[in-house]
């Protein structure tokens, strides 16, 4: 097991772009190995299933983080051309009825632990359309390809609006970006300045309501296809809350008891 930390240095768009054809190979590889073998115990399904993936998870996970603090239109490309492959693979794995018939048949015994594992791993699956045949598992599929997209458009719009909002009052520039915003509504004694980049965070790119809308309908058909009445429903699914009720209810309660604080 590789636990080095990264080397942000080194790791720039390029780098990346020529890693991922390799890895994404390596992982197809080494699971399609696992999915060949016979029944086996825990430790020569989970670990290896696991070892299997995390350097193409691990290098995929670094270029998001890149998205997020150093975004610019080199790691942008590399999202653009590598995100369907990345989620097309994700699928892949957890559409693979060979591993959820593995993860299954072991989750019938052994100790609890191990056991609770397996049953994630089972759930897992089955949110992730396992279970799909024919043309829903088609158009599920789709609606994840869509919803990823719809979902780095969203990310970069908001970027793009941070970075381009700057008011300037008493000779001092101010932003709403994340580094410098919390500690402006903190110690910031001008209500004026406060007002203005509470409203401006607040309502940064309102070219994205379409793609909310989008996300919105594309995800309740997404929960109706798995089984579910609505998006909540399915998100509760692997949550402790009892359903949608009680988390409103909670909300609510949470509501009246802060009202007079807020």
């Amino acid at each position: 097991m590789k636990c080095a930390f990264p080397d942000w240095a080194s790791f720039t768009p390029e780098s990346a772009a020529a890693e991922l054809p390799r890895l994404l190979d390596e992982a197809e590889k080494s699971v399609s190995a696992i999915e060949a073998a016979g029944t086996r115990a825990y430790e020569d399904f989970v670990w290896p299933l696991d070892d299997a993936t995390r350097e193409l998870w691990r290098c995929w996970g670094m270029v998001s983080h890149m998205l997020g603090v150093m975004n610019s239109e080199k790691w942008r490309k590399v999202e653009e051309e590598w995100q369907p492959k990345i989620v097309a693979f994700s699928l892949r794995v957890s559409q693979s009825k060979r591993l959820y018939e593995i993860a299954k048949a072991l989750g019938e015994a052994g100790e609890s632990v191990k056991r609770r594992i397996l049953e994630k791993m089972v759930q897992g699956a089955e949110l992730a359309g396992v279970g799909l045949e024919g043309a829903q598992k088609e158009r599920f599929n789709e609606i994840q390809m869509k919803l990823a997209k719809l979902g780095a458009d969203f990310h970069n719009t908001v970027i793009d609006a941070t970075a381009a909002f700057k008011y300037e009052k008493g000779g001092k520039t101010y932003t709403i970006d994340d580094a410098d915003y919390p500690e402006t509504m903190k110690h910031c004694a001008d209500r004026e300045v406060r007002e203005k980049l509470y409203r401006a965070r607040a309502m940064r790119a309102p070219e994205n309501e379409p793609r909310i809308a989008e996300i919105l309908k594309l995800r309740q058909e997404e929960a109706e296809i798995l089984g579910f009445g609505n998006y909540a429903e399915k998100s509760l699914a692997t949550k402790c809350a009892p359903g949608v009720e009680a988390v409103m209810k909670m909300i609510d309660d949470l509501d009246a008891a802060t009202a007079r604080k807020a």
